[in-house]
């Protein structure tokens, strides 16, 4: 439950405080979604890729697990879009992550580390680990030897 308390200001200076509980149940509150440049991009591109598949609100929904006005809601600006929901709208849509999102905010790789990610990416997931672990010694020795 949320209390919400108002206060009548005029009343107060006289002395008297009149205080006003209103009793509203969390899942009953419409979630106001920060509304700025990215998330309305965000949620212009999610409508753009479900209208280029052809799907309306409610198949969204459904693989969503969610009604159609909650997808409603999500594409106005009513309720927040989490990662793990632009996730698999991204992956039903069969999109990059990186499509939802304006290309300013998005932080390009040089040729090189491209070329390291591709090369990381074929190795299996456990000499992934050893590597990582491999790297973060080189720079950690790097920085000693730097520092003297």
């Amino acid at each position: 439950m949320i209390i919400r308390i108002s206060e009548n200001l005029s009343r107060a200076k006289q002395g008297k405080i009149s205080i006003k509980y209103t009793y509203t149940s969390n899942n009953k509150m419409p979630k106001k979604q920060e509304d700025n440049a990215i998330n309305r991009y965000i949620r212009k591109r999610i409508l753009e890729a479900r209208k280029n598949a052809s799907e309306n609100q409610s198949d969204l929904a459904k693989l969503l697990n969610k009604s159609g006005v909650a997808i409603s809601d999500m594409e106005n600006g009513k309720t927040a879009i989490n990662a793990a929901i632009l996730v698999q709208i991204a992956h039903h849509y069969k999109k990059s992550i990186t499509y939802f999102y304006p290309s300013d905010t998005i932080i390009a790789l040089s040729a090189l580390e491209e070329e390291l990610l591709e090369v990381f990416k074929q190795l299996p997931a456990s000499q992934q680990f050893a590597e990582i672990d491999y790297i973060k010694q080189q720079v950690k020795k790097w920085k000693k030897e730097k520092g003297k």
